[in-house]
């Protein structure tokens, strides 16, 4: 199906709609080839919020992400506050174009929502405790009826340990053979966790995940690198790709600009561990406080098609703008 959209007079990009599995994304696309062919200027996309009073004293936006239900198209963004962590779900079709859905997470101590990704049906999101740093939830919430099926997480992931080692600043996941693979980053992304499920399906009350890995890049390993650095990452998404292999994209800003880091994410069946290999690194044009600092995220598109958005620190009263990234 072939849509256009149009935004307060502005022609949003066509999108070729993907079927999509209760769990699952697509694995049909060329991530490589995909990721070439996303141009690096943006497509404004408008939204208003007349109807939710969202407290963003002390927080900001950090990760956004694009949903369809098959009817409508939503863009959803995960915010912290001083009080607590939320998720917003901004309904983008022509006559609509505002926030629909202000869902509270939790509450302080873990009012802090970092990066997320969509899969199917579910928003993965981590919320962290970002004062004593110690401990963070995964949270797996079915999107697929705002305000029913969202009310409570199908799953939670509990997380402690010592001092930012196990925050959860930003959250991939892709399904890879038979299971889930997610990953989370810790505070400024200096590690990554790895966790198989259990290959049950998101919405069996019995699905499970294990952490199986804490992942540091070291410095032997970056010589294979397209370049040695590892950045303060606001954001990860995890894909599985037409080749077979798991692919990482990283989003952060720096004092050169806005960045996507594109990584081949390798899985050894002898040593059970994960390797990360940095082959491209691009950068995007942003404008009106919108940057990867604040937060990024994918879409699968088409067979060498993806989007890459990045939104502003917090939603407006009046308007907000998402910056799209389409195919050239």
């Amino acid at each position: 199906m072939l849509r256009v959209a149009l935004f307060f007079g502005l022609m949003l990009p066509s999108i070729l709609t993907m079927a999509q599995n209760n769990d699952k994304n697509p694995a049909t696309t060329d991530i490589p080839k995909a990721f070439e062919n996303v141009k690096v200027e943006r497509t404004k996309v408008p939204f208003k919020n007349p109807d939710f009073t969202i407290r963003n004293e002390g927080g900001h936006l950090q990760g956004v992400q694009y949903y369809t239900n098959g009817t409508t198209e939503y863009m959803i963004v995960t915010g912290s506050s001083d009080s607590s962590a939320y998720y917003a779900m901004i309904d983008i079709n022509d006559t609509v174009q505002k926030v629909v859905r202000y869902n509270v997470l939790l509450n302080t101590p873990l009012d802090h929502a970092g990066g997320c990704q969509v899969i199917g049906d579910f928003l993965v999101v981590g919320v962290e405790d970002n004062l004593d740093k110690n401990s963070s939830k995964i949270l797996f919430y079915n999107i697929s009826n705002p305000g029913t099926s969202d009310v409570t997480p199908a799953i939670t992931i509990d997380r402690s340990g010592e001092f930012k080692t196990k925050t959860a600043g930003a959250v991939g996941i892709t399904f890879f053979d038979t299971q889930h693979l997610l990953a989370v980053a810790t505070w400024d992304a200096n590690t990554i966790d790895f966790y198989w499920s259990n290959a049950k399906p998101l919405s069996d009350p019995k699905c499970k995940f294990e952490l199986i890995q804490t992942y540091t890049p070291t410095k032997g390993e970056k010589d294979e690198w397209i370049n040695k650095l590892w950045p303060s990452y606001q954001g990860i998404n995890l894909f599985t790709g037409a080749d077979g292999k798991i692919y990482m994209m990283a989003f952060f800003r720096s004092k050169d600009g806005n960045f996507v880091d594109l990584f081949e994410v390798s899985f050894s069946n002898e040593t059970k561990k994960f390797t990360l290999k940095k082959t491209v690194s691009k950068q995007f044009y942003v404008a009106d406080g919108n940057n990867f600092r604040n937060g990024g995220g994918v879409r699968l598109v088409g067979p060498d098609e993806l989007n890459v958005y990045t939104i502003p620190r917090n939603i407006g009263k009046k308007k907000t703008v998402i910056d799209w990234f389409d195919k050239k």
